[in-house]
């Protein structure tokens, strides 16, 4: 097991008291405490409240002096009453009633203004009360002292964590209330005096945040000053404060060191019981899952059998196989501005772990499981910075699959020798110290609706379970259920299942309902019931994702703007039309058997919708990194198939202008109708294409774009095993084959008339390849399958003079970033 002490644990330290204070004025007034939680000042120091102060610093410390400690990485203080319980904080915890905020369901947009503030603002003065029940980033404060030992108080305010100018504002306290002034240069010196009925310690108080110009500097930098040891302490909040519990009906997640189960109030009427030990392997997949995996795969099975071929020929840059060849690196980053950079280091390392992990399941070849081993220690002793201003997802979506890799490879089956105690505790501290700190406070205040919450839920639960730590599993299950956060069930869904994301675009909305999926399976998995909350909401909303990405629904599914509780109305975080960020309706994300695996027994529960995706994308395979993927392989749940799995697909290119994704695009070439979302349900009639961008059988048998939609070919999808697979027309039973030589050195594809299926020559058996990211290419003899553009005219891309056709390129087959939009294929899957 990792070593908890406070000198090296992230959690444990923020967890502990390091000082019990009373703050005093330079006035000579005392900071004290109203019973409604708003701060005043006495002169009677009698009077003054006594707050617990918790500091968050982070620990790792880079070798490269290059990579900053800003946003989640700087050091931050939450400020705690000892009187009342709560925090320190500029965000509205309570109703104009005095009672905490309820909410039932995602903000109707036309209703916003009838819901309390996100905020309690007075122009761009922010009011400072003492109610908030947890810390998450609206209680994180900043200690900046100053020469004459005062300190300075500052609140970031509204700004975003971890764009680069985020700043600290000073707090001010006065007879009337605390305030911060955004953009203010005016200060008020505070005294931090030890209460004298507690123990005293050291404290390091620690500038951080950008300086705004004319605000007063801070005697120290964050990036230069070592971090005081905490062993002499020796208390944690547990000592001070086990009396102020919060027994109001509000959620509370659980601050204290006892080994007692704590209770999550859902606010559904159900009470969440978090498990005070945990089951192994218990992430997204159990035991019992990875048995059922190994045990069909090895009978050969279908659809289990179909998705393992998926896995073991159609993963590119060789992530599903022991020759994968990781590179490690001190700092991760994602985003503009991209901080560390390199992202996909990270993101194709952690993949790679969990497809070698699912085939040490399977196969039991001890090679895959080192492999795992290999990449889980390699990133335990060299990352120590995940940054960038989208670091939330950078330390959350491919964080999961490598939680799982260690996971299986640790625990199943008796777990593997190469994942030595030394190794898994290694990895556990990099956990808590390195990506905890990125996720813990979830999305708030970002712009994004929702998925910069969801997608950190769920890795706060993957971790809570890979570090056997309650309160980091209750602080992921807290968000999925509180008012508070934009991203719970709560926020995130309406009763009737569409997401603040749905009207955005399908990648986005698929994303952050597939997260919630995968929250609700960990959470499973540990005995806790997240499925079934507010009426089984989640499966409503998985409905309406696989209904309308089924392309049904028009003029019927109920769709309705939404707002986010932030109450941004801009165009990057408010949609009022469908498909207002990105045209990708059709385009379905593996989210959709995970669902139906557990919904489809429970009674009562609609899953027409999820059991069509599902069924149409089996074998699911590679998708997309954001994803697990390969579910049909792993989470299929029903009846053996008697005939292999064949996904019929329409075939869609990506080259623009013919593959239209944004409106703009698509009324650039045609009159559409309205996409808004004025009638309360997706418009009737709604198209998202004016141009052909299908491909559909041409007289002389080639495949050409020249097709929208529904007048596509149709094909069957048919693997042969090996990593080979036939396209074959639904219509006709026509397979595309290789045909002659051109004089470039290319080669014909034509839709020509095979034998059977057993019997497919092998110009028609083609290699599959996922890129990762949605599209899919083919190969054949090494090369790859390409789109030329043909016909009259200098312009390549001119839609009017013409024609893209499918043929074999000359390109060899290699990494898939050596590929372009000339070698993707977008499968746009058939419904029943």
């Amino acid at each position: 097991m990792a070593d908890r002490t406070a000198e090296n644990d992230y959690p444990t330290r923020e967890r502990a008291v390091e000082r019990i204070v009373r703050i005093r004025t330079g006035e000579g007034d005392w900071v004290a405490l109203n019973a409604d939680g708003t701060l005043t000042v006495t002169a009677d120091r009698a009077l003054a409240e006594r707050f617990a102060l918790y500091c968050s610093a982070y620990l790792p410390r880079p070798h490269d002096p290059t990579l900053a400690l800003d946003g989640a990485q700087a050091t931050w203080v939450a400020i705690r009453s000892v009187t009342n319980g709560k925090y320190l904080t500029i965000q509205n915890y309570y109703a104009e009633s005095g009672k905490p905020l309820a909410r039932t369901g995602a903000i109707v947009a036309a209703d916003f203004d009838k819901q309390p503030p996100y905020y309690v603002k007075r122009g761009l003065t922010f009011v400072v009360t003492v109610t908030a029940p947890d810390a998450y980033w609206n209680e994180r404060f900043t200690l900046m002292p100053q020469p004459d030992g005062s300190v300075i108080i500052g609140s970031h305010a509204d700004d975003l964590r971890d764009e680069p100018d985020c700043a600290a504002f000073p707090m001010r306290v006065t007879l009337s209330g605390a305030y911060v002034d955004y953009g203010n240069v005016a200060v008020q010196r505070l005294y931090l005096e030890d209460a004298d009925d507690c123990p005293s310690c050291s404290f390091p108080v620690i500038s951080t945040g950008a300086q705004r110009s004319g605000e007063i500097s801070s005697a120290h930098d964050n990036t230069g000053d070592k971090i005081s040891p905490l062993a002499s302490l020796g208390r944690d909040d547990s000592e001070e404060l086990a009396a102020v519990r919060d027994d109001s009906e509000e959620l509370v997640a659980v601050r204290d060191d006892s080994e007692s189960v704590s209770e999550i109030n859902a606010g559904d009427g159900t009470t969440i019981a978090v498990p005070r030990t945990f089951a192994h392997p218990g992430v997204n997949l159990s035991a019992a899952q990875l048995e059922a995996m190994r045990d069909h795969v090895r009978r050969h099975e279908q659809p289990w059998y179909a998705d393992w071929l998926r896995l073991t020929t159609t993963v590119p840059n060789d992530m599903a196989c022991e020759r994968y060849q990781p590179t490690f690196r001190e700092g991760v980053g994602r985003g503009n501005p991209t901080g560390s950079g390199h992202i996909g280091d990270w993101e194709m390392s952690c993949a790679a772990a969990y497809f070698n992990a699912l085939r040490w399941a399977v196969t039991g070849d001890g090679k895959y499981a080192e492999t795992v081993t290999r990449i889980v220690d390699g990133w335990a002793r060299t990352l120590h910075v995940i940054d960038g201003r989208d670091r939330i997802l950078g330390a959350s979506l491919a964080t999961i699959k490598l939680i799982n890799a260690a996971e299986i490879v640790r625990y199943f089956d008796g777990g593997h020798p190469s994942m030595t105690d030394d190794i898994f505790a290694a990895y556990q501290t990099m956990l808590r110290n390195v990506v905890y700190p990125v996720v813990r406070d979830g999305g708030a205040p970002m712009n994004a609706n929702g998925n910069w919450d969801v997608a950190p839920m769920t890795t706060l639960l993957a971790i809570g379970v890979a570090t056997d730590d309650p309160r980091i599993f209750a602080r992921g299950a807290a968000m999925y259920v509180s008012p508070y956060c934009n991203g719970s069930i709560v926020n995130y869904l309406t009763d009737w299942g569409q997401s603040v994301e749905s009207a955005r675009d399908q990648a986005h909305g698929q994303l952050g309902i597939g997260a919630m999926i995968d929250t609700c399976a960990i959470a499973e998995h540990q005995g806790v019931d997240l499925w079934s909350l507010y009426g089984n909401r989640l499966a409503k909303a998985v409905e309406w994702c696989a209904q309308y990405n089924l392309y049904s629904g028009d003029g019927e599914l109920r769709a309705v703007p939404l707002a986010g509780i932030f109450g941004y109305f801009d165009d990057i975080s408010y949609w009022d039309h469908m498909e207002e960020q990105g045209v990708y309706r059709g385009q379905l994300r593996p989210i959709y058997e995970t669902a139906l695996a557990h919904y489809r027994g429970v009674p009562g529960v609609s899953t027409v919708w999820t059991e069509r995706a599902a069924r149409v994308m089996r074998p699911e395979g590679l998708v997309h990194f954001d994803n697990l993927n390969f579910s049909t392989l792993t989470c299929y749940n029903g009846p053996a198939e008697t005939t292999d799995t064949t996904p019929r697909v329409r075939l869609r290119t990506m080259i623009e202008p013919w593959y239209q994704r944004t409106w703009d695009a698509i009324r650039g070439a045609g009159a559409v109708p309205s996409n808004a979302l004025i009638g309360g349900v997706v418009p009737s009639g709604l198209t998202t294409e004016t141009m052909p961008s299908y491909f559909a059988v041409q007289p002389d048998g080639t495949l050409a774009v020249t097709a929208k939609r529904l007048d596509a070919a149709v094909l069957r999808v048919v693997d042969h095993g090996a990593g080979a697979v036939s396209l074959i027309d639904a219509a006709d039973g026509r397979a595309l084959t290789v045909g002659d030589e051109l004089p470039d050195g290319g080669r014909e594809l034509h839709m020509t008339s095979p034998p059977a299926d057993d019997d497919m020559p092998r110009a028609a058996r083609f290699a599959l390849r996922s890129w990762g990211i949605g599209p899919m290419y083919l190969a054949w003899d090494g090369r790859l399958v390409e789109i030329v553009s043909e016909g009259d005219g200098d312009d390549p891309h001119d839609p009017a003079h013409r024609t893209l056709r499918l043929r074999l390129g000359t390109k060899l087959d290699g990494r898939n970033i050596d590929t372009t939009p000339a070698n993707w294929l977008t499968f746009i899957y058939e419904s029943d």
